[in-house]
């Protein structure tokens, strides 16, 4: 199997979107609900977030690339997700502006708004269809048509919903009452539980399945600092040592049988040359004690 290796990359910016990310989300939503926070703070707050985030959906797209690995994919995902982080600034931006408008919103603005939520919506499941097939290529293809249908599913009803949003300057932000009644029906709700089941199921085996292809061995993450670093020498020394001892144990039978094995076709031929008279009793004598001492 291919092994994927991590470059500096790929290290610094998994490092910094993962803390930015919780330090932008925290601080913004205890300043939301705190009230602390003023509009433009919220809203550099919101694109740094957004940037994080692009950052986290990136990483895998820039592994492949940094590992020659599916390039043409992994570059087009990539510049999707610079054009949806472009979009969603662009969007809080209008969100800021009409924020500080104390009169009525203007509807081109959030029809924006509206078009950066279903292009993102179609972007985030089309992420993880294409990182899911690149994951798990042929294993159980039943389970990844069952999973990649139940998010396709999941895609049409979030869409369907943010589509129905409507704009009036009269009623202001309102689903539409024929989007309302039918994404809320009985019927449309139970298969929207139903997929979402399906998609868990599905990953959990398919998770399974590659836990098994690559041995059943649990991966042990590489911890960090001077503990982190001597825990894991520690573990993988003992794994060397539990490994040597094993081969070990196994190949010394095998030797002994070879031995065993040829010692008695040596002393099989030799008996066969002396029952034909081919050779003397003291040169038969002579040939068995060699080979038994060799023995």
């Amino acid at each position: 199997m291919e092994t994927k290796k991590t470059g500096m990359l790929y290290k610094i910016l998994s490092t910094v979107s993962i803390v930015g990310l919780f330090l932008t989300v925290g601080i913004l939503v205890t300043g939301l609900v705190q009230g602390y926070l003023n509009a433009l703070t919220a809203l550099i707050l919101a694109i740094f977030t957004i940037l994080f985030a692009g950052c986290m959906l990136s990483l895998v797209w820039i592994n492949n690339i940094q590992n020659q690995r599916y390039k043409k994919t992994s570059i087009a995902f990539l510049a999707f997700t610079i054009l949806c982080c472009i979009l969603w600034i662009v969007a809080v931006i209008l969100v800021y502006i009409m924020a500080q408008n104390t009169t009525t919103a203007p509807v081109g603005a959030l029809r924006f708004v509206q078009a950066a939520v279903i292009a993102s919506i179609q972007f985030v499941v089309a992420n993880i269809i294409a990182r899911n097939i690149i994951k798990h290529q042929k294993s159980h293809i039943a389970f990844q048509i069952i999973m990649y249908i139940s998010c396709l599913f999941i895609d049409f009803y979030v869409t369907m919903f943010a589509i129905g949003i409507n704009f009036t300057p009269a009623d202001g932000i309102k689903l539409s009452e024929s989007i309302r009644s039918f994404l809320f029906s009985g019927g449309m709700i139970v298969t929207l539980i139903l997929f979402v089941v399906y998609i868990a199921v599905a990953n959990s085996i398919l998770n399974q399945v590659e836990a098994k292809k690559n041995g059943g061995r649990r991966k042990t993450s590489s911890r960090r600092g001077l503990l982190g670093s001597l825990v894991d020498n520690l573990e993988q020394g003992v794994r060397d040592e539990i490994s040597h001892h094993v081969s070990e144990a196994h190949e010394e039978p095998v030797e002994a049988e070879k031995t065993e094995e040829s010692a008695q076709e040596r002393l099989t031929k030799i008996k066969k040359l002396y029952e034909d008279g081919l050779i003397t009793e003291e040169e038969f004598n002579a040939k068995k004690k060699e080979i038994l001492e060799d023995v």
